[in-house]
């Protein structure tokens, strides 16, 4: 799939930003999913497979670009190489020394205990009370928590969009831990859904080891994980489209928002506004 036919499949112009794209992507899951599509499971699966690429390309590609006011002002011949539109993104500006000489560590520290925590399989909670590793969870989740405290703190003291975007990612990365392992219920009516949430947090954790800390994952993996990120996110949206109210529901939102703060992030870092 090239660029052309994923904009087709969207409806899109040739500039859209993070935000619309998921809106959109999000009407689609609740449109076209096989559970909402029951007479026509094969059709579903087929459209959805479409959906799911054509969203991790334009996703990638938003991502990956550097936001406009980053390059040199000069009309461009639209391509399927154009630029797209990071939205309020564009606007950020890099943080002075001030700001930066405080903030970093800060972040440094909350990722400091993110790597001691996925090094050790943590993210596993049957392990987090194993021997060494017990230990190994107590000194991440220290280094963890002082990190998100004190980004929290610079968030109203700074009110940068940088600040704010990394406190936003490590809340919702204590949330979610903090949550452990969720139960698979053994009703059929949410045994299917709980299993698929259950593998696509996996993913999700396996994405975010490629993205801050790769020398985790051998090279061969590395590609796969990357783009389960995308893939996943397909999952958290339907997941909250079959469950609109109770603990499900707000699991869903937990997932989603941890996958649009976690997408801010690479964002600012692709526009040189972070670095990690």
């Amino acid at each position: 799939m090239n660029l052309r036919q994923a904009r087709a499949i969207f409806r899109l112009g040739t500039q859209v930003s993070m935000g619309e794209l998921s809106g959109i992507f999000r009407n689609l899951v609740k449109k076209y999913h096989p559970d909402k599509v029951q007479d026509y499971p094969e059709w579903a699966h087929q459209r959805m497979t479409e959906i799911n690429e054509a969203y991790e390309l334009l996703a990638r590609k938003i991502t990956e670009s550097v936001p406009q006011n980053h390059r040199q002002s000069q009309p461009k011949a639209e391509s399927d190489d154009a630029i797209y539109d990071n939205g309020p993104l564009s606007r950020v500006t890099p943080f002075g020394s001030d700001v930066s000489g405080v903030f970093y560590p800060a972040f440094n520290t909350f990722l400091d205990g993110l790597g001691l925590y996925y090094q050790y399989g943590l993210e596993n909670p049957a392990y987090r009370q194993e021997g060494v590793r017990r230990f190994r969870y107590r000194e991440a989740m220290r280094l963890i928590i002082s990190g998100r405290d004190t980004l929290i703190e610079y968030k109203s003291r700074f009110g940068h969009p940088v600040v704010d975007a990394a406190s936003r990612y490590a809340r919702l990365t204590v949330a979610d831990i903090d949550l452990g392992t969720v139960p698979v219920s053994m009703d059929p009516r949410y045994y299917k859904y709980d299993k698929r949430m259950m593998k696509a947090r996996k993913a999700f954790d396996e994405s975010v080891k490629v993205i801050f800390f790769p020398e985790f994952i051998p090279n061969h993996l590395r590609s796969r994980y990357s783009s389960g990120l995308y893939s996943c996110y397909s999952e958290f949206i339907f997941y909250l489209t079959v469950f609109d109210k109770g603990e499900r529901q707000k699991l869903g939102i937990l997932q989603t928002a941890r996958y649009d703060a976690l997408i801010t992030l690479i964002q600012l870092r692709n526009a040189e506004l972070l670095v990690f």
